[in-house]
C-alpha cells in the first residue's frame, strides 16, 4: 500500500531554497533540510532522490518564483529602456534590504557548484541565456524607440547587462559599498 505523502513538496521545495541561498549548497546539511521543511530524510530523498536533487529543483523554483518576480518586467511585450531601468531599479532595492544581501542564489551556484556539477552548470547557463535573451528582446525594442544609441550592437549590450547584473549580485554578497554597486548599474546603463 502506497503511504500518503505528508508534506506539501512546494512548500518544502521554497523553504530548502532558501537554506541554499543563505548557506550555499555545500556548507548545507541534509538535517538543516530536515529541520527547515519539517520533512523527514525519508520523505525528502522520496520526493527529490538526493540533496543534489533537491538543490537542483530549488534552482528550478528560484528560476521561476524569484527570477521571474523581478526579471518580468524586461520581458514583457514591448519592454525597452525603461523596463530595464525599473528592473535594475528594483533589483538595487531588493539589494539593499537584509534578505538582499544573498545576492542571486543562480550567481551564487554558478561560482560554488557549477564548476564541478554539470546538472547545475546546465540551469545556471540556462538562467544566464534567459536573461540575455531578455535583455536582448527590449534592447532591440529600445533600439527602435531612439532609447539608445544607434549603432549598439544588441548581442554585445544583452551580454553585458547580464554580466552587469551578475557583478552586482558578487558584491552584493561580498558586502561591497551600496553607493558603489549603484554607480556601477548606473554607469552601465548610462552608457547603452
Amino acid at each position: 500500500m502506497a503511504r500518503n505523502r505528508e508534506f506539501d513538496p512546494k512548500e518544502a521545495l521554497e523553504k530548502a531554497m532558501m537554506v541554499f541561498w543563505q548557506k550555499g549548497y555545500v556548507d548545507t546539511s541534509i538535517d538543516d533540510l530536515v529541520d527547515v521543511t519539517g520533512v523527514s530524510r525519508y520523505g525528502l530523498y522520496a520526493e527529490f532522490g538526493s540533496k543534489r536533487g533537491l538543490f537542483l529543483a530549488s534552482l528550478d523554483y528560484y528560476q521561476e518564483n524569484a527570477v521571474q518576480a523581478f526579471f518580468g518586467i524586461v520581458e514583457q511585450a514591448g519592454a525597452a529602456l525603461p523596463e530595464i531601468r525599473l528592473y535594475f531599479d528594483k533589483i538595487l532595492d531588493f539589494y539593499s534590504q537584509p534578505a538582499g544581501k544573498l545576492g542571486c542564489l543562480m550567481c551564487n551556484s554558478a561560482t560554488e557548484v557549477a564548476p564541478h556539477d554539470q546538472g547545475v552548470k546546465e540551469k545556471v547557463n540556462g538562467a544566464m541565456e534567459r536573461m540575455t535573451t531578455g535583455f536582448g528582446v527590449a534592447l532591440t525594442n529600445a533600439k527602435k524607440r531612439g532609447e539608445v544609441k544607434s549603432k549598439l550592437n544588441i548581442k554585445q549590450a544583452a551580454d553585458f547587462l547580464t554580466g552587469v547584473l551578475l557583478g552586482a549580485s558578487v558584491m552584493v554578497r561580498s558586502g561591497a559599498n551600496k553607493k558603489m554597486i549603484r554607480n556601477t548599474v548606473e554607469m552601465s546603463l548610462a552608457s547603452l
